[in-house]
């Protein structure tokens, strides 16, 4: 009894252990993302002030080209933004980062150095007051590197886009993959730890008198099997690895077949509506026949999409029970998945866990989708009729 109590506190050490480094792996996330998004916005305003900047030059030397206007207000600005945009290449040198946007930013230092040589060549021949050699040096000359400048100077902002945009990506798959891991240790350490009651011992006393007849008792409530954690774990490794669309269904057919589902529907919000976007185990007529769920509606795939909460529907004497599941982001909730169940599942506790888990791998990677269409989801079943649709998307 000792040993059994001493293995029973090591699991539950063990799980919420597990669920601190998942909070800390969470908060370090949360963290490194607001460092990319301060970074961004750096970035970003700092091209916007030199792309400003090029815009204001180029007016004063389109406007020279044109109608051959220089005065002392021009040249004072143009040499005034040049030397600002001098001031603001060093911040951007500093925030840049990404290889691609290296060779981008070394031209535009170039360009710039040219730019702030025909400047000085300026200043000088408005010291021996050539204002027109100084027009020529500063509004002419310099206006092939200001057009290479904002080519360059878009490039890079290009790349660091892209850049931020990738590490925020990556960031975000790695937190729902731990989450994922830890909450599979969950469900797996809780149904370790739940007591399972002893079998009542009967004693019969002899009997002498001649046997009586026995006769079938009436047989008991049915427990659903249980559901397979490897299979389950599987299933969720793949999904989180997913990037292409039209291998969803093939996974969805997987998991019904864990959670013992006759079906399986993909809701995913579009304004304050769910539309049917995927869906498994049913003739892709009734699917489509599926209105869309307004967030208010009075039903459980509404509820769980409003709440962020699972909810299910029991089972009556014609049709199956329905387990609904939200799905996530860091946002929150922007879809659900729900799941038509047969023997009565929508009670069984690992069941419901495992839907979860499942939801929660969506989350992960539909966040980062377009949203889903119905004419790319594959029926594995057919002859499902309108209400069992209904059912199945637990509406």
């Amino acid at each position: 009894m000792l040993q059994k109590r001493v293995v029973r506190f090591t699991i539950f050490a063990l799980l919420l252990t597990s669920g601190i480094v998942a909070a800390l792996f969470v908060w370090d996330s949360q963290r490194r993302i607001h460092s990319i998004e301060t970074q961004r916005l750096a970035v970003e305003t700092t091209t916007e002030r030199l792309l400003g900047a090029i815009a204001s030059i180029s007016a004063v030397q389109q406007a020279y080209i044109d109608y051959g206007q220089r005065d002392e207000a021009s040249f004072t600005r143009v040499s005034g933004l040049l030397q600002q945009m001098a001031t603001d290449a060093a911040e951007l040198r500093v925030s840049a980062r990404d290889t691609a946007s290296a060779g981008a930013l070394e031209q535009f230092s170039q360009e710039l150095a040219a730019a702030l040589d025909a400047d000085s060549r300026a200043q000088n021949s408005l010291l021996a007051d050539e204002s027109l050699a100084a027009a020529d040096a500063l509004f002419d000359t310099a206006r092939t590197p200001v057009m290479a400048m904002e080519g360059a100077l878009r490039s890079v902002r290009d790349a660091e886009s892209a850049r931020f945009s990738a590490a925020r990506t990556t960031i975000a798959r790695s937190t729902w993959m731990a989450l994922g891991a830890v909450a599979l240790l969950w469900v797996a350490g809780l149904i370790v730890l739940t007591p399972v009651p002893a079998p009542r011992q009967i004693d019969v006393a002899p009997v002498t008198a001649p046997a009586p007849v026995v006769t079938a008792a009436a047989p008991g409530p049915q427990h659903p099997p249980a559901v397979e954690l490897a299979a389950a774990a599987a299933v969720c490794a793949e999904i989180s690895r997913l990037t292409d669309p039209a291998a969803l269904p093939d996974l969805l057919r997987r998991a019904a077949a864990i959670i013992d589902a006759r079906g399986i529907v993909i809701w995913m919000g579009a304004g304050e509506e769910l539309f049917a976007a995927i869906a498994y185990g049913y003739d892709p007529a009734v699917i489509s026949r599926l209105r869309p769920i307004g967030r208010r509606a009075d039903n459980a795939t509404a509820a769980a999409w409003r709440t962020g909460e699972m909810r299910t529907v029991a089972a009556d004497g014609t049709s199956h029970g329905a387990i609904v599941a939200p799905i996530s982001g860091l946002a929150g909730p922007f879809g659900v998945i729900a799941a038509e169940v047969r023997q009565g599942r929508e009670d069984d506790g690992a069941t419901r866990a495992v839907t979860a888990i499942i939801a929660s791998q969506l989350g992960s990677v539909l966040s980062a989708w377009p949203a889903a269409s119905t004419t790319g989801a594959e029926a594995h079943e057919t002859g499902v009729d309108a209400d069992s649709g209904r059912q199945a998307a637990a509406s």
